[in-house]
């Protein structure tokens, strides 16, 4: 699947993702079930990577470094 996006979508996208990342944290951190941890590491996972590729830094903990301003086309 492609999807085209402007600047401005591309970091609302990586600031919405990036704010789920943080609360998917705090879910991780309270779940009780092994199996659901596992499922909840695995969404973790895709979504640092969908943030990767939208130009954005996963580990960055603050939302100021929005993939938008070094996109990775360019």
């Amino acid at each position: 699947m492609q999807v085209n996006l402007d600047t401005n979508e591309v970091s609302a996208v990586v600031k919405a993702l990036k704010s789920y990342l943080g609360d998917l944290h705090d879910e991780l951190g309270s779940t009780e079930s092994y199996n659901m941890r596992e499922d909840l590491k695995q969404e973790r996972l895709a979504i640092r990577d969908v943030i990767s590729k939208l130009g954005g830094n996963p580990d960055d903990t603050g939302l100021s470094d929005i993939g938008a301003n070094k996109p990775p086309w360019g």
